[in-house]
């Protein structure tokens, strides 16, 4: 398909109705409080989470190290793998380059954010990667978020930001989210990351590698704000949902449209429901892991 043609189906979907995401998203979130059926699920994710920390650190100081160790150096495959990149290069890739933008996040963890930061390690999150060419924000309106069907049909179901406010919305999203570094209690610290990874998928502000980001983002400020409120604590992130978001991309594209179009409480309580049912199913499968390791290791 030619450029032309791409431009007359984004213009036609336009005219059509078709939603832009705009700066109004930020409307209401500072007051935004979960649902009494959602600070359920905060609850019961907090639990397993901290009886999951808890198990790790009681097999020891040197296996905490390792394991923690190798969750993080498979979400940096897995994270990728769900984009379509080759699995094998992205580990050796790792392997040959100390720093991730996963490790450069963890050492930012609980620091004020700014522009220049959060677009650098951005793009470190694409160094190795077949985007690495695509690195730095968006300079034109030609992205959408939708899909293409088997029979080659464009299906758009909403525009990203326009460019000429993708610096107001960096901005903004900088301003929110150094006003909530400190935790108050668990359904802040749980709610916050997810809403982060929400913003960054909805409106799109780089070229690529918008959806990798946001769940990379997710996962560090996960770990750090709800590491302030436990008992025993962990020096590196214990979740990653990559691998368990796989499998719901569509489910999940489909959130961040309803954030988008609806921008209401209930799209947003609907994101967090969908990112805790995430987080439960890698907390299952560590739990998991733990149990088959534990036996091998005693």
């Amino acid at each position: 398909m030619t450029v032309e043609q791409i431009i007359k189906e984004i213009n036609d979907a336009k005219s059509k109705g078709v939603v832009t995401a705009g700066l109004n998203i930020f409307d209401g979130l500072d007051e935004y409080e979960p649902s009494d059926a959602l600070r359920g699920q905060v609850e019961y994710t907090f639990e397993i989470y901290d009886e999951y920390v808890k198990r790790v650190v009681s097999l020891g100081e040197d296996f905490q190290k390792k394991y923690l160790r190798a969750l993080k150096n498979s979400d940096i495959v897995d994270n990728q793998s769900i984009e379509k990149e080759d699995s094998l290069l992205i580990s050796i890739y790792r392997t040959l380059n100390k720093d991730s933008a996963l490790d450069l996040l963890v050492r930012n963890y609980g620091k004020k954010l700014t522009v220049d930061k959060f677009t650098f390690i951005h793009d470190i999150l694409l160094d190795g990667t077949s985007s690495e060419d695509k690195k730095g924000l968006r300079t034109d309106d030609m992205k959408y978020v939708g899909r293409i069907d088997e029979c080659g049909k464009r299906h758009i179901d909403y525009f990203p930001i326009l460019q000429e406010e993708i610096g107001m919305a960096i901005e903004k999203f900088i301003m929110y989210y150094n006003s909530h570094i400190s935790v108050d209690d668990i359904y802040d610290a749980t709610c916050q990351p997810i809403i982060y990874n929400g913003l960054i998928a909805a409106f799109q502000l780089f070229n690529d590698g918008n959806s990798r980001y946001g769940r990379l983002f997710q996962n560090i400020e996960y770990w750090g704000k709800v590491n302030q409120l436990l008992d025993v604590k962990i020096n590196k992130p214990l979740v990653y949902i990559s691998r368990q978001c796989y499998p719901y991309r569509g489910e999940a594209r489909g959130l961040i449209k309803d954030i988008v179009v609806c921008n209401s409480k209930e799209s947003w309580d609907k994101w967090i429901r969908f990112n805790l049912k995430r987080i439960q199913d890698n907390i299952y499968k560590g739990e998991d892991n733990i149990r088959v390791l534990s036996r091998k290791i005693r």
